[in-house]
């Protein structure tokens, strides 16, 4: 009897620590609510993890769906500030949480979008297919809005204008109470210039969002907000990137110009492409310099028709605000790996209606690009040129000085170009820099010995090496 009795004790002594326990997690979730919603309003991702991984070492790493997403969210917000090694180890565990959570519930959009998450910030078309399972499963279970403008955000992203607008608009018709789903368009009117729409909707926003306690506006998102409504009629572009050393201009004069940058090319025979005869060129090469000026002026007065004035406006501002996105990225990485700063504070990038693109690093400062392919392409080709800069005024004279010829100068700038598969990559969004075929054993060689540099003049000096030995 007495062993019953000890039994039965033991079960309801049981029960009342597991009730106990249950109670204590519930608080603790309570709490780690409260911290996440001051981490991600403040910007405070690192102390956010800090806090909620005690929470989660003092209940014996328990598991709770909500809890590890929100985790999984600090840590992938944390990674965009990180540099690139702890960027890499916070996305991984990020990904660790959501699979986590996807493994126990297949059925999570919060883990799912998660991982798109990850893939959207490393700005990769991965993203799309992960949001998209993410959307499917939002509307299954009745959650509607901003699932939807997560897609749209991605499209931004990526470059897709026209996309982007369908999502995040089908967001607004989804879930039109969210004022969440409003700041995404007052953002991507900004961003696109549309100062109409971005005030009308950030009009709307300022009605919606009103009603949130006074504590709210007191973060620095609610600060962000209000800021966002204010500026509504201006260029988020310009203020991401007031600094901004890049502008796309259109210039019929400079656009002639690199024509005959074109025309000079073929005759010193550069490149292997001009190795066969072009009629255009041979006709413009008997003419002197200002009667070539007049004819190309005339074979190109088709671009600069006053009746294409709207249709080239607006490809100039495709290309600049694409431009505008990436341009910070793109000089970070330019000069780590050159280990030099860019040294020309505005550079002009033209319209070009040639089908090469020259530069020119004196005092007019510009290069042209290609507008005929979309702003990825006419980016791609201002990153290949900008790379040009860089190499003429940090490294053509030690090239010299190390006794190489001119023509053997210019093809190992013309190889550097590989770099940008290899560093920027993430920039190019799908787009390879080829090369000259006459110079694919030297771009072979840059890839295969670029890992294992020491320095970029160490490694420069290797590839003259190998260039004066070849």
């Amino acid at each position: 009897m007495w062993r019953k009795y000890g039994k039965m004790r033991n079960k309801v002594l049981n029960e009342s620590m597991k009730k106990r326990k249950d109670i204590s997690i519930k608080k603790a979730l309570v709490a780690a609510e409260r911290i996440y919603k001051d981490s991600i309003y403040n910007n405070k991702y690192l102390s956010g993890i800090v806090l909620l991984k005690k929470i989660q070492a003092q209940y014996g790493n328990f598991y709770d769906e909500g809890f590890f997403c929100k985790l999984g969210l600090l840590y992938d917000h944390a990674a965009l500030s990180a540099k690139k090694k702890i960027k890499e180890e916070y996305e991984e565990k990020a990904l660790i949480l959501y699979r986590t959570v996807l493994k126990k519930n297949p059925s999570s959009c919060g883990a799912a979008w998660g991982i798109g998450r990850v893939w959207w910030h490393r700005k990769s078309k991965r993203a799309i297919r992960y949001a998209m399972k993410a959307y499917r499963l939002a509307k299954r279970q009745g959650i509607k809005g901003l699932y939807a403008q997560n897609i749209g955000l991605i499209y931004e992203v990526l470059g897709d204008y026209k996309k982007a607008e369908l999502w995040l608009f089908r967001g607004v018709k989804e879930n039109p109470a969210e004022w969440g789903n409003y700041l995404n368009l007052v953002t991507f009117y900004r961003l696109m210039k549309d100062f109409d729409k971005s005030v009308y909707y950030a009009d709307i926003l300022k009605k919606k969002i009103k009603r949130e306690p006074p504590k709210f506006w007191r973060t620095k998102f609610g600060k962000m907000i209000k800021q966002s409504i204010k500026e509504a009629g201006e260029s988020i572009a310009t203020i991401k990137n007031p600094m901004g050393r890049v502008k796309f201009v259109i210039n019929k004069k400079l656009d002639i110009a690199n024509h005959i940058i074109g025309v000079n090319s073929y005759a010193k025979k550069l490149h292997s492409l001009n190795v066969g005869k072009n009629e255009k060129y041979e006709r413009l090469l008997k003419l002197s310099l200002l009667e070539k000026k007049k004819t190309i002026a005339k074979e190109i007065d088709w671009f600069y028709f006053p009746k294409n004035k709207e249709k080239r406006e607006r490809t100039l501002k495709k290309i600049q605000i694409h431009w505008d996105k990436i341009e910070k990225d793109y000089f970070s990485k330019l000069e780590e790996i050159h280990e030099r700063p860019f040294s020309y504070k505005k550079v002009r990038g033209i319209l070009s209606t040639a089908n090469r693109f020259g530069y020119d690093t004196g005092k007019d400062c510009w290069f042209a690009t290609d507008f005929k392919n979309g702003p990825f392409r006419a980016s791609y080709v201002a990153m290949h040129e900008l790379m040009h800069f860089m190499f003429h005024k940090h490294f053509w004279k030690f090239c010299e000085k190390n006794g190489l010829s001119w023509k053997q100068i210019w093809d190992i700038k013309e190889s550097m170009t590989i770099l940008l598969n290899i560093e920027f990559y993430k920039l190019l969004f799908g787009i390879k820099d080829s090369g000259y075929p006459e110079h694919q054993k030297i771009r072979a060689f840059i890839k295969k010995s670029w890992p294992r540099r020491k320095n970029f003049k160490s490694f420069l000096l290797e590839t003259c090496s190998f260039v004066k030995n070849k």
